[in-house]
């Protein structure tokens, strides 16, 4: 999802994942309501095609495109890019799509980290959503495209697709992980690169890529940022030295300096979990603490964020991992330290 989240105080915690995240879930729900109940096959008139191609993947694609839409032509377009399109989608999108499929069309957003994948199946043109009174989230999708995409998943070629994606975003993730941000023009490359012999178009790897990543623009150019980036702009300077060959790299050396955070972060789960807050996760505590580091955040901030986590003053173990996780986790490159604290 196009980030749009800067912070709007020098608070370490304003620069957490965590909180991160929860901003942009709150911008997809909101985005989401936007004529919610508006959906192709049975649910429009050819008066609400230009709004629906307004909210698509399409129109992000292709902004400025001199076409006037009707409803049978979004649904053509939709219908000729379903089945490749079936075979890219995010984990959590594909999990929404078992869903559907189980439930009829119809279910309940379970957590709110599943909105972002709700909201990229709305744009998809394939779901929409419709908020019950209670304050929950519905998504559902038109009974014909249920069975359009039932057939598809049950065809021979969807494992093969789903392992090599599963390879290939292992591999991005880790390069996020490292470099903190990406050019969507190297990912797109390497992905053409995999599936060359199957010849899918280019569109359907954008929309995999964009749903499947938070991203930036710069200068015009679409830059896949890690989810744990607060200011992908202190990373621009990174972009001129950027090697267009980076999916070759041997990322068993290059993440092998990951070995120890992992255990510190292993570690700290262990001696906080039963200290935390109730609305705060161990987990999520200790990914947060590690990417603030990765941002430059000192020792005292780190200690602040565990303190406004846990219910107690922190123990001398869970201080001792702050101390390792300092010193072993790097900050990105080129990272500058904001002030304040």
């Amino acid at each position: 999802m196009l980030r749009k989240y800067i912070p709007r105080s020098a608070s370490w915690f304003e620069r957490s994942m965590s909180y991160i995240q929860s901003e942009s879930i709150d911008d997809c729900e909101a985005l989401m309501k936007e004529h919610s109940e508006l959906h192709l096959f049975g649910g429009s008139k050819d008066a609400d095609a230009e709004t629906l191609w307004r909210k698509s993947y399409d129109a992000l694609d292709h902004p400025y495109a001199p076409v006037l839409h009707t409803i049978k032509d979004l649904e053509n377009q939709v219908l000729e890019l379903l089945e490749n399109e079936s075979y890219f989608l995010s984990t959590i999108e594909y999990g929404l799509l078992q869903r559907l499929l189980s439930q009829k069309g119809h279910l309940l957003v379970l957590r709110s980290g599943e909105i972002p994948a709700c909201l990229s199946l709305i744009r998809r043109l394939w779901c929409y959503a419709s908020f019950p009174p209670d304050g929950s989230v519905a998504l559902h999708m038109p009974e014909s495209l249920l069975f359009e995409i039932s057939r598809i998943l049950t065809q021979r070629g969807f494992i093969e697709h789903s392992f090599l994606l599963g390879d290939f975003t292992q591999v991005t993730d880790s390069i996020l992980l490292w470099k903190g941000i990406l050019p969507l023009s190297i990912a797109l490359s390497e992905l053409e690169e995999v599936f060359s012999p199957m010849h899918v178009p280019e569109t359907i790897f954008r929309r995999f890529l964009l749903s499947n990543y938070d991203y930036t623009v710069h200068q015009g150019n679409i830059l896949l940022i890690h989810p744990g980036l607060a200011e992908p702009s202190k990373l621009f300077p990174l972009l001129k030295d950027y090697p267009n060959d980076i999916y070759s790299t041997d990322f068993d050396s290059v993440l092998s300096e990951w070995d120890t955070p992992t255990k510190l972060s292993q570690m700290l789960i262990g001696t906080c979990r039963r200290v935390m807050r109730k609305d705060y996760n161990p987990q999520d505590l200790a990914a947060d603490l590690t990417l603030l580091r990765k941002q430059g955040a000192p020792y005292e901030a780190l200690v602040d964020t565990l303190k406004a986590s846990s219910v107690m003053t922190p123990s001398s173990d869970m201080l001792d991992c702050i101390r390792l996780i300092c010193q072993y986790v790097q900050p990105w490159p080129y990272f500058c330290i904001p002030e304040g604290n």
